[in-house]
């Protein structure tokens, strides 16, 4: 329920702006890992704000945000927020990454509000048309099992400069 009521308050924004916000459905659809990642704000049982925490890094959040429109200007990003900001501190991370879309005013004012800065810039290509590669190797997809733990925490440590030990107990805790 609570999937279908953020998908709905992103697409009544992203008609309203143009551009969709940025959320991690599929860590969405299965939270497992306990933590506190999720802040929802109702105004007369209808959900018109959403705050969502993405830790990839365990000295970093991402934070996804939305506010309905009509809702806009009245306190709700700044309360779900202050929420978020208290849960991280709680668990020591320092470091807070903003998901804005370029070209959005009321993020870039909120960025503005916080004396944000700039980190870095994400671009998403799709081709039109499909591209045919010839020897690619064949690739075998099949469900990760606890006996990958080990290797997925030693890739995430490696890619991400990571706690090993913190990235096995998270990769074993969301199986």
């Amino acid at each position: 329920t609570e999937l279908r009521e953020i998908r709905k308050l992103v697409d009544i924004c992203k008609k309203a702006d143009g551009f969709e916000t940025k959320f991690y459905y599929n860590i969405l659809k299965d939270r497992r890992i306990p933590e506190f990642d999720d802040f929802f704000y109702y105004l007369n049982g209808n959900l018109v704000g959403y705050l969502a925490i993405f830790c990839f890094k365990e000295n970093e959040a991402e934070v996804s945000a939305c506010v309905h429109p009509k809702n806009r200007h009245q306190g709700i990003f700044k309360r779900l927020f202050e929420e978020a900001v208290d849960e991280l501190r709680r668990r020591g991370i320092q470091d807070a990454l903003l998901l804005v879309q370029h070209g959005s005013e009321p993020a870039e004012t909120i960025c503005k509000h916080y004396n944000a800065t700039f980190a870095h810039a994400e671009l998403e290509m799709t081709s039109e048309r499909f591209v045919e590669i010839p020897d690619l190797p064949l690739v075998e997809l099949r469900d990760v099992t606890k006996e990958d733990a080990m290797e997925l925490a030693r890739i995430d440590a490696a890619g991400f400069d990571t706690d090993f030990n913190k990235m096995v107990y998270r990769f074993l805790s969301g199986m």
